[in-house]
């Protein structure tokens, strides 16, 4: 609008429609040769509205996300479902009907959180840290008070490796964790000469001499160095057992070089002899 329209005459049901406004509908019966006129005053339909709650809580209408924290926009009148969500809580649900006498601020609170329950557990007394922060000590019981979701816990000992586990906290459930923590000792292997190659297990490690914290245990040790003969050892580490020393025979003979030998006999009937290899 403004609009002149050109129409058959008889009957009319005319609609004059804008967002946020209520329609105009109305009847009209145009004659032959006549003109008809319309004047529509529309009337507000909608209103301004800020919804507010916590910083990163999501803002859903309707069913359909529209932000995070604020949301400013106009709404029109009529029963609106309005919701703050936030991972790992409970959603924050208020239906109002908007009409002009409604407050241009909706305020939402904060999602209420969702808490399930772990349980800890080691062969030997542990410290237990749920996502960097020490929780206490095994045997542990997180009793309904752990936010639902996924977690890192860390379960460490004096002398044993630490244990990294991922549990995911489900509402009303009881979540749990059993590690056996394995001990270790600060082992050291030296040699003659040094800067020997170290292999355990098969796994080349580095050069002595060499340090590291192993599990108790037996290991398969080998050594290399150049000009020397290699040495293969099985080893039994313990907490009193953890400091190697090993010698390494001089190789005078290489495999990949060619030799010239030669003997003279005293004794018996005498004669000369040699080999090439």
């Amino acid at each position: 609008v403004p609009a002149k329209l050109k129409v058959a005459t008889g009957s009319h049901d005319v609609s004059i429609q804008r967002k946020h406004y209520k329609s105009f509908d109305t009847t009209v019966n145009v004659k032959e040769d006549e003109t008809v006129t319309l004047s529509a005053l529309l009337t507000t339909n909608a209103k301004y509205l800020k919804i507010s709650t916590v910083e990163n809580a999501e803002i859903w209408i309707d069913g359909e996300y529209v932000g995070k924290g604020t949301y400013s926009n106009i709404i029109n009148f009529g029963k609106h479902q309005f919701e703050a969500r936030l991972e790992g809580c409970e959603p924050t649900i208020a239906e109002l009907e908007v009409d002009t006498n409604t407050k241009e601020l909706i305020t939402l609170s904060a999602p209420s959180p969702i808490y399930g329950s772990l349980k800890v557990s080691s062969s030997v007394t542990a410290v237990v840290r749920i996502d960097g922060k020490k929780a206490g000590e095994t045997p542990l019981f997180i009793d309904g008070t752990l936010g639902v979701g996924e977690h890192n816990v860390e379960i460490s000992a004096p002398n044993h490796f630490v244990e990294k586990r991922t549990v995911i906290i489900k509402k009303g459930e009881i979540a749990e964790i059993s590690v056996n923590l394995r001990e270790f000792v600060d082992v050291t292997f030296t040699t003659k000469p040094n800067r020997t190659q170290i292999a355990i297990d098969g796994e080349i490690v580095g050069t002595t001499p060499y340090s590291s914290a192993l599990e108790v245990g037996e290991y398969d040790i080998a050594l290399y160095a150049r000009n020397h003969l290699p040495v293969r050892k099985t080893v039994s580490i313990t907490k009193d057992n953890k400091d190697f020393t090993f010698k390494l025979q001089r190789q005078y003979l290489k495999p990949s070089c060619f030799y010239l030998s030669g003997e003279y006999q005293i004794l018996g009937i005498g004669g000369v002899k040699g080999s090439i290899g």
